[in-house]
Protein backbone atom coordinates (compact mmCIF):
# COMPACT_ATOMS: atom_id res chain seq x y z
CA UNK A 1 0.00 0.00 0.00
CA UNK A 2 1.39 3.38 -1.03
CA UNK A 3 -0.27 5.53 2.29
CA UNK A 4 0.13 8.14 4.04
CA UNK A 5 -0.54 8.69 7.48
CA UNK A 6 -1.21 6.57 10.23
CA UNK A 7 -0.90 2.52 9.45
CA UNK A 8 -4.06 0.77 10.37
CA UNK A 9 -2.89 -1.33 14.13
CA UNK A 10 -3.70 -5.53 14.56
CA UNK A 11 -7.22 -6.38 16.23
CA UNK A 12 -6.16 -8.33 19.19
CA UNK A 13 -8.11 -11.06 21.03
CA UNK A 14 -10.43 -8.91 23.36
CA UNK A 15 -12.22 -6.31 21.24
CA UNK A 16 -15.84 -4.37 22.03
CA UNK A 17 -18.36 -3.29 19.26
CA UNK A 18 -16.83 0.13 19.57
CA UNK A 19 -13.10 -0.37 18.88
CA UNK A 20 -13.76 -2.52 16.42
CA UNK A 21 -15.89 0.30 14.59
CA UNK A 22 -12.84 2.44 15.25
CA UNK A 23 -10.67 0.20 13.42
CA UNK A 24 -12.84 -0.52 10.71
CA UNK A 25 -13.29 3.36 9.60
CA UNK A 26 -9.57 3.70 9.81
CA UNK A 27 -9.14 0.58 7.75
CA UNK A 28 -11.36 2.23 5.09
CA UNK A 29 -9.39 5.61 4.89
CA UNK A 30 -6.17 3.21 4.15
CA UNK A 31 -7.84 1.22 1.37
CA UNK A 32 -9.46 4.18 -0.42
CA UNK A 33 -5.85 6.04 -0.07
CA UNK A 34 -4.78 2.82 -2.69
CA UNK A 35 -6.05 4.09 -6.53
CA UNK A 36 -6.30 0.34 -7.37
CA UNK A 37 -8.73 -0.65 -4.59
CA UNK A 38 -11.23 1.41 -5.32
CA UNK A 39 -13.23 -0.70 -7.92
CA UNK A 40 -13.52 -3.45 -4.90
CA UNK A 41 -14.67 -0.97 -2.07
CA UNK A 42 -18.10 -0.44 -3.86
CA UNK A 43 -21.08 -1.70 -2.13
CA UNK A 44 -21.86 -3.68 -5.44
CA UNK A 45 -18.80 -5.21 -6.13
CA UNK A 46 -19.13 -8.87 -6.00
CA UNK A 47 -16.29 -11.76 -6.45
CA UNK A 48 -16.06 -15.32 -6.39
CA UNK A 49 -14.31 -18.02 -3.84
CA UNK A 50 -11.17 -17.98 -4.51
CA UNK A 51 -11.13 -22.01 -6.06
CA UNK A 52 -8.98 -24.22 -8.27
CA UNK A 53 -11.70 -24.32 -11.29
CA UNK A 54 -12.80 -20.56 -10.86
CA UNK A 55 -8.75 -19.02 -10.70
CA UNK A 56 -9.92 -15.40 -12.05
CA UNK A 57 -13.18 -15.43 -9.15
CA UNK A 58 -15.62 -14.58 -11.65
CA UNK A 59 -13.69 -11.09 -12.90
CA UNK A 60 -13.14 -10.42 -16.31
CA UNK A 61 -8.85 -9.41 -15.91
CA UNK A 62 -6.54 -11.22 -13.86
CA UNK A 63 -5.03 -8.16 -12.98
CA UNK A 64 -7.74 -7.45 -11.35
CA UNK A 65 -7.77 -10.77 -9.38
CA UNK A 66 -4.04 -9.79 -8.27
CA UNK A 67 -5.25 -6.44 -7.24
CA UNK A 68 -8.39 -8.32 -5.20
CA UNK A 69 -6.06 -10.71 -3.46
CA UNK A 70 -3.61 -7.74 -2.82
CA UNK A 71 -6.26 -5.72 -0.94
CA UNK A 72 -7.67 -8.99 0.81
CA UNK A 73 -4.05 -9.77 2.20
CA UNK A 74 -3.29 -6.11 3.60
CA UNK A 75 -6.73 -6.83 5.48
CA UNK A 76 -5.59 -9.87 6.75
CA UNK A 77 -2.07 -8.92 8.37
CA UNK A 78 -4.38 -6.73 10.93
CA UNK A 79 -6.65 -9.04 12.20
CA UNK A 80 -5.79 -12.40 14.30
CA UNK A 81 -4.67 -15.00 12.06
CA UNK A 82 -7.22 -17.23 12.38
CA UNK A 83 -9.36 -15.29 9.96
CA UNK A 84 -7.27 -14.59 7.46
CA UNK A 85 -8.17 -18.15 4.88
CA UNK A 86 -11.87 -16.57 5.41
CA UNK A 87 -11.04 -13.05 4.38
CA UNK A 88 -8.18 -14.00 1.38
CA UNK A 89 -10.10 -17.72 -0.10
CA UNK A 90 -13.77 -17.76 1.24
CA UNK A 91 -14.75 -13.89 1.31
CA UNK A 92 -17.34 -12.72 -2.01
CA UNK A 93 -17.52 -8.80 -0.92
CA UNK A 94 -16.69 -6.10 1.48
CA UNK A 95 -19.24 -6.34 3.15
CA UNK A 96 -19.03 -10.14 4.27
CA UNK A 97 -15.20 -9.37 5.26
CA UNK A 98 -16.25 -7.15 7.84
CA UNK A 99 -19.20 -9.77 8.66
CA UNK A 100 -16.56 -12.46 9.35
CA UNK A 101 -14.83 -10.07 11.51
CA UNK A 102 -17.64 -8.99 13.98
CA UNK A 103 -18.59 -12.98 14.27
CA UNK A 104 -15.18 -13.69 15.28
CA UNK A 105 -15.72 -11.42 18.07
CA UNK A 106 -19.64 -12.13 18.62
CA UNK A 107 -21.40 -9.00 17.20
CA UNK A 108 -22.54 -9.97 13.77
CA UNK A 109 -25.25 -8.48 13.22
CA UNK A 110 -28.65 -10.55 14.91
CA UNK A 111 -31.83 -9.67 16.47
CA UNK A 112 -29.64 -10.26 19.50
CA UNK A 113 -27.18 -7.49 19.00
CA UNK A 114 -30.10 -5.05 18.00
CA UNK A 115 -31.80 -6.17 21.48
CA UNK A 116 -28.74 -5.09 23.26
CA UNK A 117 -29.47 -1.23 23.14
CA UNK A 118 -31.62 -2.36 26.26
CA UNK A 119 -28.26 -2.62 27.98
CA UNK A 120 -26.94 0.72 27.06
CA UNK A 121 -27.11 2.78 30.12
CA UNK A 122 -26.02 6.06 31.34
CA UNK A 123 -23.12 6.24 33.95
CA UNK A 124 -24.06 9.40 35.15
CA UNK A 125 -23.46 13.11 34.59
CA UNK A 126 -20.13 13.00 36.29
CA UNK A 127 -18.76 10.37 34.24
CA UNK A 128 -20.62 10.75 30.85
CA UNK A 129 -21.72 13.85 28.59
CA UNK A 130 -25.64 13.42 27.76
CA UNK A 131 -24.21 13.82 24.71
CA UNK A 132 -22.03 11.16 24.53
CA UNK A 133 -25.28 8.79 25.78
CA UNK A 134 -27.17 9.97 22.76
CA UNK A 135 -24.42 9.28 20.52
CA UNK A 136 -24.21 6.12 21.80
CA UNK A 137 -27.72 5.03 21.59
CA UNK A 138 -27.90 6.26 17.52
CA UNK A 139 -24.96 4.44 16.79
CA UNK A 140 -26.28 1.30 17.96
CA UNK A 141 -29.44 2.14 16.10
CA UNK A 142 -27.53 3.04 12.64
CA UNK A 143 -25.54 -0.42 13.09
CA UNK A 144 -28.27 -2.80 13.44
CA UNK A 145 -30.03 -0.91 10.25
CA UNK A 146 -30.44 -4.08 7.84
CA UNK A 147 -28.41 -4.46 5.01
CA UNK A 148 -28.62 -6.77 1.73
CA UNK A 149 -25.98 -9.16 2.87
CA UNK A 150 -27.66 -9.81 6.52
CA UNK A 151 -28.76 -12.98 7.20
CA UNK A 152 -31.45 -11.92 8.67
CA UNK A 153 -35.35 -12.07 6.92
CA UNK A 154 -37.74 -9.33 7.58
CA UNK A 155 -41.95 -10.17 6.88
CA UNK A 156 -40.29 -13.59 5.84
CA UNK A 157 -38.40 -11.92 3.28
CA UNK A 158 -34.87 -11.71 2.69
CA UNK A 159 -33.52 -8.20 2.61
CA UNK A 160 -32.37 -7.28 -0.69
CA UNK A 161 -31.14 -3.41 -0.08
CA UNK A 162 -29.51 -1.85 2.55
CA UNK A 163 -32.14 0.36 5.06
CA UNK A 164 -31.56 4.23 5.59
CA UNK A 165 -32.29 5.31 9.14
CA UNK A 166 -35.96 6.79 8.94
CA UNK A 167 -36.91 9.78 10.97
CA UNK A 168 -39.21 7.63 13.12
CA UNK A 169 -35.66 5.41 14.16
CA UNK A 170 -34.03 9.15 14.92
CA UNK A 171 -37.29 10.16 16.87
CA UNK A 172 -36.99 7.41 19.00
CA UNK A 173 -33.28 7.28 19.68
CA UNK A 174 -34.12 11.01 21.45
CA UNK A 175 -36.53 9.23 23.48
CA UNK A 176 -34.31 6.44 24.62
CA UNK A 177 -32.17 8.59 25.27
CA UNK A 178 -34.69 10.90 27.56
CA UNK A 179 -35.39 7.65 29.21
CA UNK A 180 -32.28 6.37 30.14
CA UNK A 181 -31.37 9.92 32.03
CA UNK A 182 -34.61 9.31 34.11
CA UNK A 183 -37.97 8.00 32.71
CA UNK A 184 -39.38 10.98 34.19
CA UNK A 185 -37.84 13.43 31.50
CA UNK A 186 -40.19 12.56 28.07
CA UNK A 187 -43.13 13.85 30.40
CA UNK A 188 -41.47 17.30 31.36
CA UNK A 189 -39.97 17.62 27.80
CA UNK A 190 -43.55 17.35 26.52
CA UNK A 191 -44.77 19.95 29.01
CA UNK A 192 -41.68 22.41 28.71
CA UNK A 193 -41.41 22.78 25.36
CA UNK A 194 -45.04 21.94 23.95
CA UNK A 195 -44.90 24.81 21.86
CA UNK A 196 -42.08 23.62 19.91
CA UNK A 197 -43.28 19.80 19.88
CA UNK A 198 -45.88 21.35 17.76
CA UNK A 199 -43.76 22.09 14.79
CA UNK A 200 -40.58 20.38 15.21
CA UNK A 201 -39.63 16.56 15.54
CA UNK A 202 -37.77 15.35 18.56
CA UNK A 203 -34.80 14.80 16.63
CA UNK A 204 -34.77 18.53 15.81
CA UNK A 205 -34.97 19.71 19.25
CA UNK A 206 -32.77 17.46 20.53
CA UNK A 207 -29.95 20.17 20.75
CA UNK A 208 -32.44 22.84 21.84
CA UNK A 209 -33.28 19.99 24.43
CA UNK A 210 -28.96 19.19 25.57
CA UNK A 211 -28.68 23.19 26.29
CA UNK A 212 -31.47 22.98 29.00
CA UNK A 213 -30.98 19.36 30.15
CA UNK A 214 -29.27 20.86 33.38
CA UNK A 215 -32.53 23.19 34.42
CA UNK A 216 -34.25 20.12 33.76
CA UNK A 217 -32.62 17.93 35.87
CA UNK A 218 -32.44 20.06 38.51
CA UNK A 219 -36.06 20.41 38.55
CA UNK A 220 -36.82 16.64 38.81
CA UNK A 221 -34.34 16.54 41.68
CA UNK A 222 -36.45 19.50 43.13
CA UNK A 223 -39.80 17.21 42.48
CA UNK A 224 -38.03 14.09 44.45
CA UNK A 225 -37.45 16.01 47.67
CA UNK A 226 -41.04 17.69 47.99
CA UNK A 227 -42.35 14.30 47.14
CA UNK A 228 -40.38 12.98 50.12
CA UNK A 229 -41.36 16.00 52.03
CA UNK A 230 -45.02 15.20 51.51
CA UNK A 231 -44.76 11.71 51.53
CA UNK A 232 -43.09 12.53 55.51
CA UNK A 233 -45.76 14.51 56.28
CA UNK A 234 -48.58 12.01 55.31
CA UNK A 235 -46.87 9.57 57.85
CA UNK A 236 -47.24 11.62 60.03
CA UNK A 237 -50.81 12.19 59.28
CA UNK A 238 -51.30 8.75 58.87
CA UNK A 239 -50.01 7.76 62.25
CA UNK A 240 -51.97 10.75 64.19
CA UNK A 241 -54.95 9.30 62.42
CA UNK A 242 -54.34 5.60 63.90
CA UNK A 243 -53.31 6.95 67.37
CA UNK A 244 -57.11 9.13 67.10
CA UNK A 245 -58.66 5.65 66.51
CA UNK A 246 -56.44 3.62 69.22
CA UNK A 247 -57.52 6.07 71.83
CA UNK A 248 -61.36 5.85 70.75
CA UNK A 249 -61.61 2.55 71.69
CA UNK A 250 -59.65 2.67 75.04
CA UNK A 251 -60.94 2.75 78.34
CA UNK A 252 -60.48 5.16 81.61
CA UNK A 253 -57.88 1.94 82.58
CA UNK A 254 -56.34 1.75 79.25
CA UNK A 255 -57.59 -1.52 77.84
CA UNK A 256 -58.04 -1.96 74.29
CA UNK A 257 -62.35 -2.63 73.60
CA UNK A 258 -62.81 -5.00 71.49
CA UNK A 259 -64.01 -4.09 68.25
CA UNK A 260 -67.19 -5.65 66.09
CA UNK A 261 -68.74 -4.83 62.69
CA UNK A 262 -72.33 -5.71 61.18
CA UNK A 263 -71.02 -9.17 59.41
CA UNK A 264 -68.90 -10.70 61.97
CA UNK A 265 -71.87 -11.70 64.67
CA UNK A 266 -70.23 -10.19 67.40
CA UNK A 267 -67.07 -12.12 67.07
CA UNK A 268 -63.67 -10.30 67.69
CA UNK A 269 -61.24 -9.43 64.68
CA UNK A 270 -57.32 -10.92 65.55
CA UNK A 271 -54.63 -8.70 63.87
CA UNK A 272 -54.45 -10.69 61.12
CA UNK A 273 -58.07 -10.04 60.09
CA UNK A 274 -57.61 -6.56 60.64
CA UNK A 275 -54.70 -6.03 58.70
CA UNK A 276 -56.56 -7.71 56.02
CA UNK A 277 -59.54 -5.76 56.13
CA UNK A 278 -57.07 -2.74 56.16
CA UNK A 279 -58.07 -0.45 52.96
CA UNK A 280 -55.48 -0.09 50.28
CA UNK A 281 -53.91 3.06 49.52
CA UNK A 282 -56.39 5.97 48.45
CA UNK A 283 -56.80 9.95 47.74
CA UNK A 284 -59.19 11.60 50.22
CA UNK A 285 -59.17 14.75 47.98
CA UNK A 286 -60.18 12.05 44.79
CA UNK A 287 -62.36 10.31 46.21
CA UNK A 288 -64.48 13.63 47.76
CA UNK A 289 -64.03 15.09 44.16
CA UNK A 290 -65.24 11.77 42.18
CA UNK A 291 -62.20 11.01 40.56
CA UNK A 292 -60.24 7.43 40.28
CA UNK A 293 -58.92 7.25 43.96
CA UNK A 294 -56.96 3.82 44.51
CA UNK A 295 -53.51 3.45 44.01
CA UNK A 296 -51.91 6.78 45.23
CA UNK A 297 -52.19 8.85 48.39
CA UNK A 298 -52.29 12.94 48.31
CA UNK A 299 -49.17 12.65 48.55
CA UNK A 300 -48.50 11.63 44.84
CA UNK A 301 -52.21 13.19 43.26
CA UNK A 302 -51.49 14.74 39.97
CA UNK A 303 -54.02 17.43 41.02
CA UNK A 304 -52.60 18.67 43.50
CA UNK A 305 -49.62 21.49 43.97
CA UNK A 306 -46.62 20.90 46.43
CA UNK A 307 -48.04 23.66 48.28
CA UNK A 308 -51.62 22.43 48.53
CA UNK A 309 -50.40 18.92 48.95
CA UNK A 310 -48.72 20.54 52.74
CA UNK A 311 -51.56 22.52 53.57
CA UNK A 312 -53.79 19.81 53.55
CA UNK A 313 -51.62 17.02 55.32
CA UNK A 314 -50.83 19.42 57.74
CA UNK A 315 -53.96 20.55 58.35
CA UNK A 316 -55.81 16.90 58.75
CA UNK A 317 -52.70 15.91 61.33
CA UNK A 318 -53.40 19.13 63.24
CA UNK A 319 -57.22 17.85 63.00
CA UNK A 320 -56.23 14.51 64.16
CA UNK A 321 -54.08 15.93 66.99
CA UNK A 322 -56.66 17.90 68.30
CA UNK A 323 -59.57 15.71 68.17
CA UNK A 324 -56.81 12.84 70.45
CA UNK A 325 -56.12 15.58 72.70
CA UNK A 326 -59.94 16.34 73.11
CA UNK A 327 -60.76 12.74 73.48
CA UNK A 328 -57.60 12.13 75.98
CA UNK A 329 -59.07 14.95 78.36
CA UNK A 330 -62.74 13.14 78.05
CA UNK A 331 -61.02 9.97 79.29
CA UNK A 332 -59.66 11.89 82.48
CA UNK A 333 -62.55 13.36 83.14
CA UNK A 334 -64.26 10.46 83.14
Amino acid sequence: MTTKGPKPWTLGEEEDFSSFCKWQNHMMHCLRKEASFKEFLKETMKWNKARASDPKRGLDDEDKVSVLNEMLGVIAQWVPHYLSHEIINESTSLAGVWQAIRKYYGFQQSESQFLSLTKITWEGPDKERPERLYRRVLAHLHDNLLVKDSPLHHNDTKVTTNEDISPTVERLAVLRWLELMDSRLPSLVAIRYSADLQIKTLKDLQPQIVSGLDALLEELKRDDVQVARVEALEREAVEAVESLQVSRFRSRDDKPRPRYSSFSRGRRFTPKQQQRHKPSKECRLCKSEGRPFAGHSVGSCRFLSYEDKVDFIKSCKVVCDEENSDHEDGCEDE
